[in-house]
């Protein structure tokens, strides 16, 4: 302690004299993790916590473990994963405190702790189909996991990098956090320009793991662009039809640059229309060709429910009916000024026939009118 001692004559001391031991004492660092596909719960492990000390050598570690749920089931399976290395444990935190002492009756005290989320990782990869910008950008994309056929699902929006130094183009990888469940498949859209699409869940190196790529057409299960009117209540929001056409001549009779031309860049929870399918930073032909080239494609129903029925394809609405599904400014796509948009607009549109420009009216200063 500091105090000066008198020098110990061999043979005549009561005790061994020797300098104060130095305690190392070994355990676990604090292990934060989320539960393990398919179950509440995680697996961990460790090496058992040990101590030495400089003079004594091996010294004898104990240690008391407890939950954060204070009760006493989970309470002793703290007790056990301690006392075994590890192994399952229940979601929430478990505290761990170990503690050694020497024969100069110094105590080294550590405390760890195995935090457990309510959550599983999901990792995901998908693909936009079609002629699609090959550059880089960011897009929005929904998610939604069943746990069982036709149940509710549960929903997650995740915006993700496409293209770039990190990703193949038109492709995007990514990894979420999404609460746990014993999920069985999942979906995947855009919801503001693509439909619906599928793909089996699996469990790999405890996350969960859905891919979505590939052509539809040839069997795969990319994301297929062209649908514009899924973002809004009274749209058609599970085929491609003429209510997207006419939400893209819509935006062309605008002719409102802010819709026109701005990022390609989506973020989610945001407003349609944006017609910049293709994600070049304009709403132009490009992405008229997809209306074109997916007409009346539908959405995958996933996860076999029998009640997961796609909407009926919409080839002829009177601008009336329009109206009441809160479509107003479509009527400026009946092109033909038949009352009617179908078909016959879009064709007209593709011999070069425009949409009415639709020019709001702005008050005079002054006027008396």
């Amino acid at each position: 302690t500091g105090n000066p001692v008198a020098q110990c004559i061999e043979n005549n001391c009561s005790k061994v004299f020797r300098e104060r031991g130095v305690i190392d004492l070994v355990t676990p660092p604090d292990v934060e993790v989320n539960a393990d596909c398919g179950l509440p719960t995680a697996i961990v492990n460790w090496d058992k916590p040990s101590a030495t000390d400089s003079c004594d050598g091996e010294l004898t570690v104990a240690c008391v473990a407890a939950h954060d749920s204070g009760l006493e089931p989970l309470q002793k399976t703290a007790k056990e994963l301690l006392e075994s290395s590890g192994g399952e444990f229940p979601q929430g935190t478990s505290f761990f405190r170990c503690e050694a002492t020497n024969s100069c009756h110094d105590t080294a005290v550590t405390v760890w702790t195995v935090r457990v989320s309510d959550q599983h990782g999901l990792h995901v990869e998908v693909e936009l189909a079609g002629g699609m910008n090959p550059g880089m950008f960011w897009r929005a994309i929904d998610f939604q996991l069943y746990d069982n056929l036709c149940s509710d699902p549960t929903k997650i929006c995740e915006v993700l990098t496409f293209g770039g130094p990190f990703n193949f183009s038109r492709h995007a990888r990514g990894w979420l956090k999404v609460d746990k469940g014993n999920y069985l498949c999942i979906s995947a859209k855009d919801r503001l320009h693509t439909l619906r699409s599928c793909a089996v869940i699996e469990c790999v190196d405890n996350d969960w793991s859905a891919t979505f790529k590939g052509d539809a057409v040839l069997g795969g299960n990319g994301l297929v662009g062209g649908n514009l009117d899924c973002w809004k209540a009274g749209g058609n929001g599970n085929i491609i039809d003429v209510l997207d056409a006419g939400v893209y001549l819509g935006i062309i009779a605008r002719g409102d640059q802010a819709e026109l031309f701005h990022d390609p860049h989506t973020s989610c929870g945001q407003a349609g229309p944006d017609g910049d399918i293709n994600a070049d930073g304009a709403t132009d032909s490009a992405d008229y060709s997809f209306i074109l080239e997916n007409f009346l494609r539908a959405s995958k129903i996933c996860c076999g429910c029998p009640g997961a029925s796609v909407d009926v394809a919409i080839t002829s609405i009177t601008i009336k009916e329009l109206r009441r599904r809160g479509f107003p400014e479509l009527a400026a796509a009946d092109i033909n000024g038949d009352g009617v948009l179908d078909t016959e607009d879009m064709a007209l549109y593709m011999e070069g026939h425009l949409p009415v420009i639709q020019v709001k009216s702005q008050k005079r200063l002054g006027s008396t009118r």
